[in-house]
């Protein structure tokens, strides 16, 4: 009787992820992937134990495999459809919070101070904004081992945070720069731990919006533009907000190139398969 490979390379799966609470899922669905696989090499005319050790093969030693799916968090670090619409919704985010710099600007510079209608698209876009944000947030968690831990917990009770501070008070974004900030680091820390961070990407989303406050707070010190009937200096909001707003846009770009580029398990292990 021929030796079935696939079992035995499946059967060390399972144990090599015994403590995660995922592995059941991603065990089977990663035997479903090499045996479709295999099938299309015979398919070929190729034979079964052939077709097996090559499938086995190309997607990756065991040793290899396992250490990219387990994470220090328990978890199992992995690519999914989600993952993947998470990188999708990374760019709507990208595109909300530019259009809400520009109503934003629209609002401050060209509409009269009496027209309140464009303060309240700029509440909406800057709070959608963070929604798609959170998702792209949430996109990173998953790829980097799951939702479930106190650090991931904190991550998107962050992001709700900040999304009920922007529909709320979007001109509080100095404020509301904490809560983004600390999902950001959140996020990329566990993305750098499974080896999928990227270095200037990563530095610009958790730097973004520090660097717009701190833009903004010697702008205030050093009195840029005219003095509001509030006593502060608008000019020096607006240049911190544009600065933190493009640096964030930049690290959002790249995290949601990484999701949105990176093939689901099983899809990778069966790429470049005869079809």
């Amino acid at each position: 009787m021929e030796p079935d490979l696939i079992d035995a390379y499946v059967d060390e799966l399972r144990r090599s992820l015994a403590r995660n609470r995922r592995a059941a899922d991603v065990v089977a669905e990663v035997e479903d992937h090499l045996r479709e696989s295999a099938r299309r090499l015979s398919g070929h005319g190729v034979d079964a134990v052939t077709a097996q050790r090559h499938t086995i093969d190309r997607f990756g030693d065991l040793r290899v495999v396992t250490r990219a799916f387990a994470t220090d968090a328990g978890g199992l670090a992995m690519a999914t459809p989600f993952t993947r619409a998470a990188g999708a919704i990374g760019y709507l985010a990208v595109a909300l919070w530019l259009l809400a710099a520009a109503a934003r600007g629209l609002d401050y510079f060209v509409v009269p101070e009496s027209d309140t209608r464009m303060y309240a698209a700029v509440s909406v876009l800057a709070a959608l904004a963070t929604i798609a944000t959170a998702v792209t947030i949430a996109g990173m968690l998953v790829r980097s081992g799951g939702v479930r831990g106190v650090a991931a917990l904190i991550a998107l009770a962050a992001m709700v945070l900040a999304a009920l501070m922007m529909a709320t008070a979007p001109w509080a974004w100095v404020f509301t720069a904490v809560p983004l900030t600390a999902a950001a680091i959140i996020a990329v820390w566990r993305m750098r731990a499974v080896g999928m961070g990227g270095r200037w990407a990563d530095l610009s989303l958790v730097l973004a919006w520090p660097a717009g406050v701190l833009l903004t707070v010697v702008g205030e010190a050093i009195r840029i533009g005219p003095r509001d009937y509030y006593g502060d200096y608008p000019w020096a909001f607006l240049a911190g907000l544009v600065v933190a707003l493009l640096l964030y846009c930049a690290g959002l770009v790249g995290v949601s190139l990484r999701l949105r580029t990176e093939q689901p398990v099983g899809e990778a292990a069966v790429a470049g398969s005869p079809a």
